[in-house]
């Protein structure tokens, strides 16, 4: 007997609505779902499986406001749900700014999060799971984590504080269901047979201009179906994945073996004065570097006082492209190889001395034009007090006593220079890839709402964006309940990040969104272009604010 995962220990069920629950079983044979309170069976309902296995139930509504479990009994097996909760569920859907964690967002808000704890604040994260078969997938992992120290660092950082407000001005549970992929474009989230159907009102209504871009990633209304095919060649994922996978082993391998700055240990000694300088943040556009795939080498002496020395402190070096390794006096302090993120290194007491100090970076870039994005913070900053209770809900300055900016004249040396890296496959983007893993094996369940944050991914064919999220949302509505409200946030504006670019690349696809809200019933846009952002950000960080405004529409219309 089986049953989706999601109908495991913490569960929270949507409060006065309907809930599904189904799976598999023997042919025949007889399924009972009880709900129950101390063993106390408070209701209980039954059905015989079908020829092929399969069975489902209806879990009345309930506003119960106690514990309970959930057991669903068969012939020989009993699988139980213990501390179930009813309350208010949210599907968070979109792509990485829905997705970005806890632990990804400034340190400030990591520190001062990680002393929470709220057992009516949970999060199941639907496994990152792709399938072409055009069947629905059940759910067979995953887990319901509640909000507290352990967990908290990895629940969607827009779903926790959504979800945080909301219980402080109600206390009602909240569950968040989180879907979100990173880079993924709305056709990702469709069935088949409703994707290629919208490609056809497309291609017969809109004036589409272009040809095919051969996007094998996301595709187009040109090659949706070509892709889907391929797709489901035996082999074929299997093969490209493995031939990805040896692809770029072999180039961070020939990479590091070609690299005279590793070999000769550049990141231990300070450096001589014999060097390019370069000031940054900037992108090599328009220098002798830009267009170096390999690595560079980067170097900043940094005079530290005799009464900061030998304390903690933490290292901010904005975003670098592509990809990092950092080291102060000579000793590794961290690594960011997403391009997106921001590097922020903890550099533990005992390591800075008094005087002369070096940041040594090993900069890389496998296929773009490298830099340190401009506008974000580059600093070292000494904590004042590393004690949890000084800790405890700290802001910013509260953090530091002592901060040295180290923007400006770094020393340049060039390490491995190759060809650029040509990126994998990434099927988890492909049209219908997510469709039947996470969100087809949701049917039935009911949500109070969805809170969606996506659109960056669709920008570069605004034109039918209106036509596949109206589409998108039919379909999801179909699965859950037909007057589920979507809350959709404007995609940022974004001016790019190598080089930087002089209009706003977002502005069609949130022009679009605009339209989607006025034009689709129970659509309702968040304006996050009213926040402050860095413009060539793709993540923002303020991703707290971002929430309330998803609190204050969703208040709004309730």
């Amino acid at each position: 007997m089986t049953v989706s995962r999601l109908f495991s220990d913490n569960l929270i069920l949507q409060r006065d609505k309907k809930n599904l629950v189904y799976g598999t079983a023997n042919p025949l044979e007889n399924i009972t779902v009880s709900l129950c309170e101390n063993d106390k069976e408070l209701w209980s309902a039954s059905c015989a499986a079908d020829a092929e296995g399969n069975w489902e139930l209806e879990i009345n509504p309930f506003s119960l406001k106690g514990v309970y479990s959930i057991v669903i009994t068969g012939k020989d097996e009993k699988i139980t749900a213990n501390n179930v909760r009813f309350g208010d569920v949210y599907l968070l859907g979109g792509q990485s700014n829905m997705e970005l964690t806890i632990n990804m967002m400034p340190d400030t808000n990591a520190k001062a999060l990680r002393y929470e704890k709220n057992d009516d604040i949970r999060m199941f994260n639907v496994p990152h799971v792709y399938d072409f078969s055009g069947k629905s997938v059940p759910i067979s992992d995953g887990a319901w984590t509640s909000a507290c120290p352990e967990s908290i660092g990895e629940f969607s950082a827009i779903g926790y504080y959504f979800a945080k407000e909301k219980y402080e001005n109600d206390g009602v549970p909240v569950g968040l269901v989180h879907t979100a992929v990173g880079g993924a474009p709305v056709e990702s989230f469709m069935s088949e047979e409703n994707l290629l159907k919208q490609a056809k009102v497309i291609r017969d209504t809109v004036d589409v201009k272009g040809e095919c871009d051969k996007n094998k990633n996301m595709g187009c209304i040109f090659c949706y179906e070509e892709l889907l095919n391929k797709n489901k060649q035996p082999g074929y994922i299997e093969t490209t994945e493995k031939e990805d996978l040896k692809r770029g082993e072999e180039w961070h391998k020939s990479l590091d073996a070609s690299d005279p700055g590793l070999k000769d240990e550049w990141m231990k000694s300070q450096w001589t004065t014999d060097f390019d300088t370069i000031s940054f943040p900037r992108y090599l556009k328009d220098t002798k570097w830009e267009k170096h795939f390999g690595t560079l080498w980067l170097q900043k002496t940094v005079n530290v006082p005799k009464e900061y020395a030998g304390r903690d402190a933490m290292l901010y070096l904005g975003t670098m492209v592509d990809f990092d390794f950092t080291y102060v006096n000579g000793e590794y302090v961290g690594t960011t190889e997403y391009r997106y993120l921001q590097s922020r290194y903890y550099v533990k007491a005992g390591l800075l001395k008094e005087g002369e100090n070096t940041i040594t970076i090993r900069l890389g870039m496998d296929a773009n034009v490298g830099g340190l994005l401009p506008e974000m913070p580059y600093k070292l900053s000494v904590y004042k007090d590393t004690s949890e209770d000084a800790l405890r809900g700290a802001l910013d300055s509260e953090y530091y006593e002592w901060e040295q900016e180290i923007s400006g004249e770094w020393k340049v040396r060039e390490g491995a220079k190759c060809e650029a890296l040509e990126g994998p496959t990434f099927f988890i983007w492909n049209p219908t890839a997510l469709y039947n893993t996470m969100i087809s094996p949701l049917r039935g369940l009911s949500f109070d709402a969805v809170l969606f944050y996506q659109g960056e991914s669709n920008s570069g064919r605004p034109e039918y964006y209106d036509i596949l999220f109206k589409a998108m949302t039919d379909e999801w509505r179909s699965l859950f309940n037909n007057d589920l409200p979507f809350y959709t946030a404007e995609v940022a504006k974004y001016l790019g990040d190598g080089p930087v670019l002089s209009e706003d690349v977002y502005a069609g696809i949130r022009a679009v969104q605009h339209k989607c809200a006025d034009e689709i019933d129970g659509v309702y846009l968040i304006p996050t272009t009213s926040l402050p952002a860095i413009p060539t950000e793709l993540h923002p960080q303020n991703k707290k604010d971002v929430a309330h405004l998803f609190y204050e529409a969703f208040k709004e219309n309730k």
